[in-house]
Formats: C-alpha cells, sequence, structure tokens
C-alpha cells in the first residue's frame, strides 16, 4: 500500500510542476536532479545450472514452466549528476523483486535422479545501480530528451521465501527408492551480496516550462548476470524485460 501512495503522491507532483508556471523560460543545464521510479511489471525468463533440464514430467520432452510476470519489481529514489547538456551520471537505491511459480526440473546426478516441484520462489533485494545517460535533445528549446543509457545493478538479497516439494529415487539393487519431503526455506533482514547484472534503457523526459520538474518514461532489458554468488536457497539466472519505468524528476 505505501509504495502506491508514494507513485500516486508522486504522479500528483507531476502534474502541480507542469502547470505551475505559464511563461516559456530558458531551460537551465541542471547539475543534480533527484528523481522518484518505478515499473509495474517486468517479465522474466529464467536459467538453471547446466545440469538441471525444466521439463513438465521426467517422461516428457522439455517443457519451460518459469516464465513470470512480476509486479512492481522497481521501485526507488534516483540520483543525477549532469556533466553537460548530453551526458549524465546517476546511481540510486532501490527496492527490487523477482518472483517465479510452478517449475518443475529434473536432475541427474551420480545416477541419482531428482524431480522437484518448486511451488514458489520470491527473492527481494536492495539494487544500486551505476548508469551513463547519453541524452538527445528534440528542438531549440530543449524541453524534451531522448535518453539511451546503460549500467550495472549491484543487488543485495536480503528476504527469500522458497516453498518446494522433492521426490529423489534412487537405484538400490536393480530396484529404486525414493524419499518426498517438502521444504520450506525463509530468508529475512539477512543483507548479501548477491549478483551483477547489466542492463540497456531508452526513454523519454520531458520538463516543464520552468524546467524544474521533468517526467519519464521508458523501457529496459536486463541481461543475464555477469557475475553471482551462490549464497541463495534456489540458484537461478535471469533476464528482465520491464515494458514500462515511469519516472518524476526535481531539477535544482
Amino acid at each position: 500500500m505505501l509504495k502506491w501512495l508514494m507513485s500516486l503522491l508522486c504522479l500528483v507532483l507531476t502534474v502541480i510542476g507542469f502547470g505551475a508556471n505559464d511563461s516559456i523560460q530558458k531551460n537551465k543545464n541542471h547539475a543534480i536532479t533527484i528523481s522518484f521510479e518505478f515499473a509495474p511489471v517486468s517479465h522474466l525468463k529464467w536459467y538453471f545450472p547446466e545440469h538441471k533440464t525444466v521439463v513438465s514430467y521426467p517422461e516428457d520432452p522439455p517443457v519451460d514452466y518459469t516464465q513470470k510476470n512480476v509486479l512492481l519489481p522497481i521501485c526507488g529514489m534516483h540520483v543525477d549528476y549532469s556533466f553537460n547538456e548530453t551526458v549524465k551520471i546517476e546511481t540510486a537505491i532501490s527496492y527490487s523483486k523477482e518472483e517465479v511459480h510452478a517449475i518443475f526440473f529434473y536432475d541427474t546426478i551420480n545416477s541419482n535422479k531428482v524431480s522437484r516441484g518448486l511451488g514458489i520462489y520470491i527473492s527481494q533485494f536492495v539494487q544500486i545501480p551505476i548508469i551513463i545517460n547519453f541524452r538527445i535533445p528534440d528542438n531549440e528549446k530543449k524541453r524534451s530528451y531522448t535518453n539511451l543509457k546503460s549500467g550495472f545493478n549491484f543487488d543485495f538479497i536480503y528476504y527469500e521465501k522458497n516453498l518446494n516439494g522433492i521426490e529423489n529415487i534412487t537405484p538400490l539393487n536393480g530396484s529404486f527408492g525414493s524419499g518426498k519431503r517438502l521444504d520450506q526455506d525463509y530468508r529475512s533482514g539477512k543483507y548479501s551480496f548477491n549478483k551483477i547484472t547489466p542492463f540497456i534503457f531508452i526513454g523519454r523526459e520531458h520538463y516543464n516550462k520552468r524546467a524544474n520538474f521533468s517526467f519519464s518514461y521508458g523501457s529496459m532489458f536486463t541481461f543475464k548476470s555477469i557475475y553471482q554468488k551462490h549464497n541463495t536457497v534456489e540458484y537461478f539466472k535471469n533476464y528482465k524485460i520491464t515494458p514500462v519505468i515511469i519516472g518524476i524528476a526535481y531539477n535544482f
């Protein structure tokens, strides 16, 4: 609920800021910008370590069940510093969430067969990105820009929820023995550095007539991690498509 209230407040400030003055003033080269950004949804595509294959059942051809749309995956405060009118360096502190439901995967390790059904896995992060933003003005008034960004996210995991069922099938003297159990693993409030992920972003930014407020929107593609520690309950990699990221900024 708090996230939605913050989002509503930012939209109200946008309307007030854009309508605050009817006179057109010369756009300034603002050195520092503080903004709030959030994404309504992201689409995640998951990958597993090489020895694991995602299947519907062990006898069936591989079927991918791991695609997941995650609501409010990004929400946080950004700080930008402008070197000039076309180049910015940015950082932020954000809440980030990843979630996947209803996975089935099948292992064969040392002649032991393991089939697992993962009911739900949720992980939450504090995310700190380092970003370079190249800005292209649309016209002489410079009230609208196209933003081309690239950078790296540094993710610190602090929460996990993992519910899954496991069935082990082990060869025993020509026959098979099996065992089943339900695992419930949690992590809460324990911060650990987890991964580094590169991303690219393209979007638009519009200033009000006084150029002290701006509104932005765009899309982001996040690649699989280039570095990731195996310090989580489950070891997954993914890429993300975030179709819309919305931001409201105050320019000093």
